[in-house]
């Protein structure tokens, strides 16, 4: 049931906007239209989404993670964080969802190699940032400790061998 709600939205919106009148000929086009449908589908899908399992988050929050001290969280820490979060939902996917749809417009019989060409092309740029960019932001990177001994000389042999730089 959960997936069908993207539809019910879709299908509800293009009923409220075709009753509002806005697929007369003096108003805006079908496509444009079943843009702007797309748009407040995925924006009412996000918000309900947030606000369907903010009770949820709360509570792994407040009564499992700093029962266990891995939390520091306030309550205002924690709406601001939740408010943050619906402002990236709203954000990221529209424009995504827009350059999605324009791109099966443009595309049309090909569709299937554009978004495979899509894919490996991100793929690789993101197999490329993530061991310089991405990782270094998430996790601490030192050294290994000279009483290692035999794993710390076979781990530099390799990068060595391998031309990756280890300092």
């Amino acid at each position: 049931m959960y997936f069908k709600v993207p539809a019910l939205l879709w299908y509800w919106y293009t009923l409220l906007f075709e009753s509002a009148g806005m697929c007369e000929p003096d108003s805006i086009s079908r496509e444009n239209l079943q843009l702007l449908v797309g748009v407040c589908s995925v924006i009412t899908y996000k918000t309900g989404e947030l606000v369907i399992f903010t009770p949820f988050a709360a509570y792994n929050t407040f009564y499992i993670e700093k029962v266990h001290g891995m939390s520091k969280a306030t309550v205002c820490q924690f709406f601001v964080a939740r408010l943050m979060m619906l402002v990236e939902f709203i954000l990221l996917p529209v424009p995504v969802f827009l350059l999605i749809v324009k791109v099966m417009e443009w595309s049309q019989d090909y569709l299937v190699l554009v978004f495979f060409l899509a894919t490996a092309l991100v793929e690789i740029i993101i197999i490329w940032l993530y061991p310089k960019v991405i990782n270094p932001l998430f996790a601490d990177m030192k050294p290994l400790p000279e009483n290692y001994g035999l794993l710390r000389e076979e781990v530099y042999q390799m990068c060595a061998r391998e031309g990756f730089n280890s300092k």
